[in-house]
């Protein structure tokens, strides 16, 4: 697969391995030694023992990877290989931590990977974790990919998504955030039906913010606002 085995320093046990990440380049991140897969430590032993391993140790430390600048890709790389149990283990694990990964600058890459994946159980876990949430993770800069992610992959999530959007007591903040005004018109792009036209309601009374807000003329585009 092209992987690489990590070693942390200071925890090897006779030839036995405590920890282990996997990397796509050799170099030095935080203490951790880099080494090929013929490391003293792994000699002698089947590679599924540490295919195994790499996938316990990014199972268990996953949040520490994913909000690591350059382990978002490791643990992406590590959802990709993994099959069966081991990824179950290793998505639910994420999801369970995906309300503080969406706001983190490195881990929402991961999130919105896993969203890209189009899981239902994925998606399920997600929407539970960013339900009571939504307002407030599409003002923020990172959480609003993630939320503009899974309202276009995931149609069954959309009106638990809209109704809590415009359910929000200052709805006209929304429109005129910097990060949230992205995020309606991405739910203008994807929704149909009565999920659409209870949008529309809640947008339409606010037609006027175009005038002195920079960031609603995308929202208030007639191509948007077409029934």
């Amino acid at each position: 697969m092209g992987l690489l085995l990590v070693i942390k320093k200071g925890e090897r046990s006779g030839n036995r391995l405590s920890a282990c990440y996997v990397l796509s380049s050799s170099e030095y991140l935080h203490g951790w030694e880099v080494s090929w897969g013929d490391h003293p430590s792994c000699a002698h032993k089947p590679i599924g023992i540490f295919i195994s391993l790499i996938f316990d140790v990014a199972t268990k430390h996953c949040v520490d990877i994913a909000t690591h600048r350059y382990g978002c890709c490791v643990l992406n790389k590590c959802i990709t290989y993994s099959t069966g149990k081991q990824r179950q283990k290793l998505l639910v694990e994420i999801c369970s931590n995906g309300l503080k990964l969406a706001q983190d600058p490195f881990g929402n890459y991961v999130i919105q990977f896993i969203i890209e994946l189009k899981i239902p159980s994925v998606a399920a876990m997600l929407l539970s974790q960013f339900e009571r949430h939504y307002a407030y993770l599409s003002r923020q800069k990172f959480s609003s990919h993630v939320i503009e992610k899974l309202l276009k992959c995931f149609e069954e999530g959309r009106s638990k998504i809209i109704n809590e959007l415009v359910s929000e007591p200052h709805f006209d903040q929304l429109l005129q955030d910097s990060f949230a005004n992205y995020v309606i018109p991405s739910a203008l792009g994807v929704t149909k039906g009565p999920v659409r036209t209870l949008l529309l309601h809640a947008v339409r009374p606010h037609m006027l913010l175009q005038r002195t807000s920079p960031y609603c003329k995308k929202i208030f585009s007639r191509r948007l606002l077409k029934k």
